[in-house]
This record gives structure tokens, sequence and C-alpha cells, in this order.
């Protein structure tokens, strides 16, 4: 695994595939069907920068653990892939159901997004806490 050169920490597609799919879940969950995406995901949090902490966070605890060590670059990259589309597609669908005027279908990708965010990250959106991500 390579390292970023401007913040000496390990490069990892699968944190940046998190990271991706932190915020893009976070995103679709919280939205409110039948009016727009309220943030791009990179805007969450305002001054401090959540998305970026969490990408860093994981990318030390990804770079830490053994098991992920042991993993191919064949299985990382299939792990990174799997979180860009399963992150992408609720997304996408609501999207997709905001220009159709479809207020059931957003609410089905709102339902989708809090369904994975959980899944991936082992709590509810509305419960997440933000705290650990402020300090980078």
């Amino acid at each position: 695994m390579g390292r970023h050169p401007e913040v000496e920490l390990p490069v990892d597609n699968v944190a940046r595939s998190l990271g991706y799919a932190f915020a893009s879940l976070y995103q679709v969950a919280l939205a409110q069907p039948g009016h727009a995406l309220e943030a791009k995901p990179g805007q969450l949090g305002g001054k401090v920068d959540y998305v970026g902490n969490f990408r860093r966070k994981m990318a030390l605890a990804l770079a830490s653990s053994p098991g992920f060590a042991d993993l191919g670059d064949a299985d990382k990259q299939m792990y990174s892939e799997l979180l860009l589309y399963l992150s992408t597609f609720p997304t996408v669908l609501y999207l997709d159901a905001q220009e159709s005027k479809q207020v059931e279908v957003q609410q089905l990708a709102v339902d989708l997004a809090r369904s994975l965010f959980q899944t991936l990250f082992g709590t509810r959106v509305q419960e997440f806490d933000f705290r650990p991500l402020e300090g980078g």
C-alpha cells in the first residue's frame, strides 16, 4: 500500500470507498422525499471535514488490521467497488425519482440508504456520533 505524500497516510481505495459510502449514504438517508438532496456529501458538517477525517481514520484502521493486510489486491479492489456500487445506487435512485416526481421511490431510496448505512457502519444514521471525527 502506498502513502499519500501530502498527509503521510496510507493510500487505500477501500478507505476512500468507505468515505464515499459514508457521505453518500448519510446524505440520502436523511433526505426528505419530495425535496432535493440537501448538501453535497463532501460538505457534511460545515467547518469540520468529517468525510476526510472519517476516511483518514478508516485508512489507519485498515492499515493496522492484520486481516486486511493479508487480503490480496484483487479482494481489496472488489471490496472497494462493492462499496461504491452499494452506496451510489440509493443516490441515483433518489435523484431519478426526484426528476420524475416519484416521492414513493424517493422514500424507497431513503429506506435503502438507511439500511445500508446501518449495515456498513453499525449504527442508525440518526444516531451516528460525529464527535470522534472532529479531531481529524
